[in-house]
């Protein structure tokens, strides 16, 4: 689905529902995090938070290197009666099979019938996953490249945006489009939605935040199908305006935008609104409209936030500073419009040098003291390089009626794979997300995660081979190694604002629920399976699921609590191990 130049090793399997495997997509299980709230004000109030890491293996903020980490991602509306669907063309997918998406060339398409004809062969099947669609791959095969980037040596193979000086052969990696994926910000629109942009000179946060699509329109040539006066094609091969129009064609700026507000249909009724009335952008469905380009109403976007990149060394897969892993706390968007959304996170790790470019050459050999001759390592397609990883599909739900809209959530997550150290690398073992959380008494917590029956069966591990299994039980104290005996103090003492996991919000049938991954619903059911050996929680987990459904959880007064994962904490060999921090919160 996209090239993420990491020498095909590392990443996580789709997480799953069922106990064993199964690659099915209606059996996957998709992260669920709730929006923030409508509120937007400078305390934050109703903002949920979901802490992004990551490692990059370069370096940033050392002076080595020129670096910039920028986190994206798409949504589009969710409907869960379309998952697993083979005839809903272009719905974002995690797929069911690693193969890649089909693709075939093409003559030109004569009308919009046979450009949708085709779209339908290869973007509807529920094997392939699927993050941008077909038309966007398909467009970049056809428009110009930017010939006044830097190609060094390398010897680009044609005049197509799928050639770049990383990409000089054209290699197909789903449908995303290189050039739009090696460069940033981008020159034409795109489907995603800026989060962040993390610089190693904080100066540069002014160029940033005024190019992201988010609040610039970017410029795209429209043309209608030969000899026709309806329809518009979704490609052209003109890549500026004045090519555009000198051939016919409309140079439109588009606009990015978090969602539409369809009940706004004239521009003075959505502004009132304090929305937008504009060309809106999104590359499955920017050619529908008819005679002419017609603006619409939608919800405006921000600029990104523009932060100094976290410290990291060059060559280290591992922690920055403070031993802590790089992270960026991101607060999740609020859609007014409450309608679930299915998206896909984004982060891409962009390096260069200072080096002059009439210099820069393939392994050239060079005279140190004007007379020793040495020869430099230098790859031209990668001596300035932008690497990539995506997740799988979440899901972002709108707040219920029990949660409030100017609640404060934390998630807090499993990461990890099964594997030691040398197994899972470049990925990690299993830890919780963040390992230490610090809160206060008017903010809440939502615990849930996901893991895979699909790992290869040789990794180190507890339980079944290939398993990813977890759950959640309090400690007395951090370096214990062993659960509390009797009752939870930390979740007896929590108010339970939500359980997605099903059961009440008794605390012992909280207790039951996340201590067996949601095997047991409540102590009741604890009581009677346990009673018959043939429905019992195996003591390892192995008859649970490696996912869990989640819950918000809230506490009252100031405390510090210990937890851990009884199957997966290995003294010696692994730790998975958490701690909460709840303080006062004045006011």
């Amino acid at each position: 689905m996209f090239d993420s130049q990491n020498n095909n090793k590392g990443g996580y399997n789709v997480g799953e529902k069922p106990e064993r495997a199964n690659s099915l997509e209606v059996n996957q299980y998709n992260m669920k995090y709730f929006m923030s709230g409508p509120i937007d004000n400078v305390a934050n109030a109703g903002t949920t938070y979901l802490d992004i890491e990551w490692t990059n293996q370069h370096g940033c903020g050392d002076g080595d290197l020129n670096c910039q980490i920028i986190l994206q991602y798409m949504c589009e509306e969710h409907k869960q009666e379309q998952i697993g669907s083979t005839t809903v063309v272009n719905r974002k997918r995690n797929g069911e099979r690693e193969s890649i998406n089909p693709y075939r060339p093409h003559r030109p398409f004569v009308n919009k019938a046979q450009k949708d004809n085709e779209e339908r062969r290869h973007a509807s099947h529920r094997f392939f996953g699927l993050n941008e669609p077909w038309s966007w791959y398909d467009k970049c095969t056809k428009r110009h490249r930017n010939h006044g980037l830097f190609v060094a040596d390398q010897k680009l193979r044609s005049h197509a945006s799928i050639y770049t000086r990383q990409n000089p052969n054209g290699n197909r990696y789903g449908y995303e489009c290189p050039e739009e994926r090696d460069y940033y910000p981008y020159w034409h629109p795109t489907d995603w939605i800026d989060i962040a942009v993390l610089v190693d000179k904080k100066a540069d946060c002014a160029y940033y935040n005024a190019e992201s699509f988010n609040v610039k329109p970017k410029g795209e040539c429209m043309q209608k199908y030969p000899g026709q006066t309806r329809y518009y094609k979704h490609d052209s091969i003109y890549n500026n305006k004045f090519d555009c129009e000198s051939h016919g064609g409309e140079w439109i700026n588009y606009h990015n935008y978090l969602e539409e507000a369809p009940e706004h249909t004239n521009q003075a009724s959505c502004e009132q609104a304090k929305y937008k009335w504009v060309f809106a952008y999104r590359s499955d469905k920017f050619d529908k409209d008819e005679n002419s380009i017609k603006k619409k109403c939608v919800v405006p976007l921000k600029a990104p936030e523009c932060l100094e990149a976290p410290y990291s060394r060059s060559n280290h897969l591992g922690n920055g500073a403070g031993i802590t892993p790089l992270t960026y706390r991101w607060k999740l968007p609020h859609f007014p419009y409450k309608k679930p959304q299915r998206c896909f996170l984004r982060i891409r790790y962009n390096i260069s040098t200072n080096d002059p470019k009439d210099r820069i050459k393939t392994d050239p050999t060079v005279k140190f003291l004007n007379k020793l001759p040495l020869q430099l390592a230098i790859n031209t397609a990668q001596f300035g390089r932008t690497f990539q990883d995506r997740s799988h599909m979440f899901i972002l739900e709108h707040r219920t009626n029990v949660i409030p809209n100017d609640l404060n959530i934390y998630n807090v997550n499993i990461r990890g794979k099964r594997g030691n150290i040398v197994q899972a690398f470049p990925a990690v073992e299993y830890d919780f997300v963040p390992k230490r959380l610090n809160i206060t008494t008017k903010d809440a917590v939502n615990l849930q995660w996901t893991g895979s029956n699909h790992n290869p069966t040789g990794n180190a591990g507890e339980g079944d081979r290939g398993t990813d299994k977890n759950n959640f039980v309090e400690m007395n104290y951090a370096p214990y190694s062993l659960p509390v005996p009797f009752s939870s103090d930390m979740l007896k003492s929590a108010q339970v604002i939500h359980n997605n996991a099903g059961g009440s919000k008794i605390y012992k049938d909280i207790e039951a629920s996340l201590a067996s991954s949601g095997y047991y619903k409540t102590a009741l059911e604890k009581v009677r399976k346990s009673s018959n050996p043939r429905f019992k929680l195996n003591g390892q987990l192995n008859n649970a699921s490696p996912s869990f459904p989640g819950m918000i959880l809230k506490w009252a007064n100031p405390a510090t609590y210990y937890y851990m994962c009884t199957r997966n904490n290995n003294f010696t060999n692994r730790s998975q191990k958490g701690r909460l921090i709840i303080r006062n919160q004045s006011g």
